[in-house]
C-alpha cells in the first residue's frame, strides 16, 4: 500500500464468517481460553476489480494498482482540485481508490422496497451482500444459521451517506434513520439473516476491523455465541470528507 494521501480515500467492504476450529459451535471455556477459531468463509470488495479474496490476491501478487480518478458519480472533483497542498476547501489529489457500482443492489432479494433501499447507506447494502457471499464461500446455506446463536460485529466510522441525506430534509425518506444509523450496519445483517446472537457496530478508528474480529473471537471462546460474522466498511462519498482526509497532516 502506498503511503500517500490517496490511500486515505480507499474504499472497502469485507466480511468473514468464523466458527470453532473443528467447525462446530464454540463451547464455553474458562476465561482467557485459547480455543482455536477457524475463519470458514470470506468475501471482500476493494477498489478496482478486487471484488473477491482471489481477485484481491491476484492484484497484490502482481503488484497491481487500483488507483483511479474520482468517479463522476461520486462528485465533481475538477472544481475542488488545487495543486497547492492544504488549501482550505480544496484538495491536492486527483484520485484515489474507489469501489465500483456502489448503487447496485437487489432490493427485492433482501425484502426492501426500492425507496427504502435508496434511503439506506450503501455500506449496509454491501455488507448484506458480502455476508451472503462469505456464507456461500463457506458452503453454508443461509437457512442453516437462521435462528441460530450467531453474533455480528461490524465496523465503520464513515457516515457520508447520512451527512449527504441531511443536507436536503425535504427529500428525506421515512426510513432514513433506520437506514443510516451506524448501529444498523450490524443490526440489519442480524435482522435479515435471523441471527439471534449479539449484534454490535464498532468504531475505534483505524483498528476498527481488527477490534471487531477480536470481539467475535472472544464471543466464541466464552460461549456467548456459536458462530460469528465480522464485517467492516469504509466508503467515502462526500467531497467534504475527501477534503478533510486529503488535507490531514
Amino acid at each position: 500500500m502506498q503511503e500517500s494521501l490517496d490511500t486515505m480515500t480507499r474504499n472497502s467492504t469485507t466480511t468473514t464468517t468464523t466458527t470453532t476450529g473443528n467447525g462446530s459451535p464454540a463451547q464455553e471455556g474458562a476465561p482467557g481460553s485459547a480455543a482455536p477459531i477457524a475463519i470458514v468463509g470470506m468475501s471482500c470488495r476493494f477498489a478496482g476489480d478486487a471484488t473477491s479474496p482471489s481477485k484481491l490476491w491476484d492484484l497484490c501478487a502482481k503488484a497491481g494498482d487500483a488507483w483511479s480518478p474520482v468517479p463522476h458519480e461520486r462528485f465533481d472533483s475538477a472544481g475542488l482540485y488545487d495543486k497547492r497542498k492544504a488549501t482550505r476547501g480544496r484538495f491536492a489529489v486527483q484520485g484515489g481508490y474507489f469501489l465500483k457500482d456502489i448503487a447496485l443492489f437487489d432490493s427485492a432479494f433482501y425484502n426492501y422496497t426500492t425507496d427504502t433501499a435508496n434511503a439506506m447507506d450503501p455500506q449496509i447494502r454491501m455488507l448484506l451482500e458480502s455476508v451472503y457471499e462469505s456464507m456461500e464461500d463457506a458452503g453454508i446455506p443461509i437457512q442453516t444459521l437462521a435462528g441460530s446463536n450467531t453474533s455480528v460485529y461490524a465496523g465503520s466510522f464513515s457516515t457520508d451517506y447520512s451527512d449527504i441525506s441531511l443536507k436536503d430534509p425535504y427529500i428525506m425518506h421515512e426510513t432514513y434513520k433506520t437506514g443510516n444509523g451506524i448501529a444498523m450496519l450490524s443490526n440489519r445483517i442480524s435482522h435479515f439473516y435471523d441471527f439471534q446472537g449479539p449484534s454490535m457496530t464498532i468504531d475505534v478508528g483505524c483498528s476498527t476491523s481488527l477490534t471487531a474480529l477480536h470481539q467475535a473471537v472472544q464471543s466464541l471462546r466464552s460461549g456467548e455465541s456459536d458462530h460469528a460474522v465480522v464485517g467492516s466498511s469504509l466508503i467515502c462519498l462526500s467531497p467534504d470528507m475527501f477534503i478533510a482526509m486529503a488535507n490531514s497532516r
